[in-house]
């Protein structure tokens, strides 16, 4: 495999639609842009994840919530050899409609803490900013776990649309 492109969100219906799963609303983006369906995902019980195979790339979910995702990215490096490591996550520092893609990411992420932890492999982030005017009574942990808004999905398409653009992999 060439790519492992890996979205970070927290496995279960009740974070489905959350501003924390953008990794894996992302992903899933990706693939449906494809041709495929994101209900070709299947369970890789040795990984502890969702994953799915396109050509040279794996797609890969973590099933093991966010702050142990480096468990299921750690299994997936040694079991293939990849070259390219992408990791697609929200960013709460970043504005709404912003993106970044990069080797630097930020410092509070426990997603990306513990994929860090987990693997001596450098990767590039995509990270997706979430920050909407909050109200500043909501904890930061409160908000990234809401709900996506309607205008906030519209908004992310868009988002989603240049990210792409930028990917030379698809």
């Amino acid at each position: 495999m060439e790519y492992l492109i890996i979205g970070l969100g927290n496995p279960g219906n009740e974070y489905l639609h959350t501003r924390h799963n953008l990794g894996f609303i992302f992903v899933d983006f990706i693939v449906n842009k494809l041709g495929l369906n994101s209900n070709d995902f299947s369970f890789n019980k040795n990984f502890n994840a969702e994953i799915l195979k396109y050509n040279t790339i794996l797609f890969l979910k973590p099933m093991t919530f966010m702050n142990n995702s480096g468990y299921s990215v750690s299994k997936a490096i040694n079991y293939y050899d990849f070259k390219n490591i992408y990791l697609i996550y929200d960013d709460l520092d970043l504005h709404l409609g912003d993106f970044k893609i990069g080797e630097k990411s930020p410092k509070s992420h426990n997603g990306v803490i513990s994929t860090k932890e987990q693997i001596n492999q450098e990767f590039i982030s995509i990270r997706i900013g979430i920050n909407s005017d909050r109200n500043p009574n909501i904890t930061g942990a409160d908000y990234v776990l809401g709900k996506i808004s309607k205008e906030e999905q519209e908004i992310l398409i868009t988002v989603f649309e240049n990210i792409i653009k930028q990917l030379t992999f698809l």
